[in-house]
């Protein structure tokens, strides 16, 4: 779909919504996917199932996009940990180092 079409978005969004739908410990925010587990071997498992349904819908991933099998990372602006959710070090940084 062009993404120059009004609607384009809008449409992402619902298609993504659709897509992943009843899916535990997936989540997505427009075209940015997370996958959250506690151990790799059930990462691995549930991994699966999302990229099997974005084959079926003909949608790809980037590989050069994909981060697999971290314990942290940033994401919509967060640092996200094992059971953790914060501001990302680099803000924090600049908060401290302000007159």
């Amino acid at each position: 779909m062009p993404f120059s079409m009004v609607n384009s978005a809008a449409t992402l969004k619902r298609g993504m919504k659709k897509l992943l739908k009843g899916m535990a410990n997936v989540r997505f925010y427009w075209d940015d996917i997370l996958v959250h587990t506690r151990t790799w071997e059930e990462h691995l498992k549930i991994l699966r199932e999302p990229f099997r349904r974005l084959a079926q819908a003909s949608m790809m991933i980037r590989p050069s996009k994909c981060i697999f099998g971290v314990d942290s990372m940033d994401f919509l602006g967060h640092q996200l940990q094992q059971g953790l959710i914060g501001p990302p070090e680099d803000n924090v940084a600049k908060i401290r180092k302000a007159p």
